[in-house]
């Protein structure tokens, strides 16, 4: 994800959160031990733009197959969603 305009803020399970703003960077990805099943109680990540100013961002896909063709998305939201 890149921030282009506006704050994402990541928040995870244990409480904690992080806001990212215009500039910054970075891969979203939600890790799990090798055979540990994935518990929702426990893992994943919530994403919310805490600000009244619309987020702007570019989410780039990408995949472990080098055949694959990585996707570009180009993410608006209105105002906060």
């Amino acid at each position: 994800i890149v921030v282009r305009r506006g704050v994402l803020r990541i928040g995870l399970r244990d409480g904690t959160s992080r806001d990212f703003g215009p500039g910054d960077a970075f891969i979203a990805a939600d890790r799990l031990e090798p055979g540990q099943p994935f518990d929702p109680t426990r893992h994943g990540h919530t994403a919310h733009v805490p600000s009244p100013d619309p987020l702007e961002a570019v989410h780039l896909k990408l995949s472990s197959n080098p055949q694959d063709l990585h996707q570009l998305y180009c993410l608006t939201s209105p105002r906060g969603v």
